[in-house]
């Protein structure tokens, strides 16, 4: 029977959520990629008291990842929750955030935020299912304060 495992992300997990995130989503602007190899092992991987990065895995393949960023000991903000298009609609997105907020709330985390892009209705729905609110009407804004060309230097 085929299960989803959501677990915590390691070391050799990272060349597979580097090629999860070369979906057009994770463009933050300019240009610039959402994220690259050296944040993921750094800052994600390497400092799990601030960060929670899991990785989830379908029949033995890497089929998605999210990462949430610890703000205080009661509150989390879900900064990323992929999943690969092959897998959606089979319930599996269910699954993920189910078990990632199962483990929230087993380190004492009460309040979960995130900020969902204007065109992902998917998620909208999702969070809408499992609770999670609108509380505001909240825009992101961004700027680079580098050169582009200097990001993987």
């Amino acid at each position: 029977m085929k299960k989803l495992i959501l677990r915590r992300a390691k070391t050799g997990d990272i060349k597979a959520i580097i090629a999860l995130g070369q979906d057009p989503v994770f463009e933050a602007g300019g240009g610039m990629p959402f994220y690259y190899r050296r944040e993921v092992l750094a800052e994600w991987i390497r400092s799990p008291r601030q960060n929670i990065l899991s990785v989830a895995q379908y029949d033995g393949k890497k089929v998605g990842f999210l990462f949430c960023k610890l703000m205080s000991s009661r509150w989390a903000l879900l900064d990323t929750f992929y999943l690969a298009p092959a897998f959606r609609g089979q319930g599996l997105g269910h699954a993920m955030f189910q078990a990632f907020v199962k483990g929230l709330k087993k380190r004492g985390v009460i309040y979960l935020s995130t900020l969902v892009a204007q065109g992902h209705a998917d998620f909208k729905k999702m969070a809408r299912h499992f609770g999670l609110e609108e509380s505001g009407k909240y825009s992101w804004h961004g700027m680079l304060l580098i050169d582009p060309d200097s990001w993987n230097k």
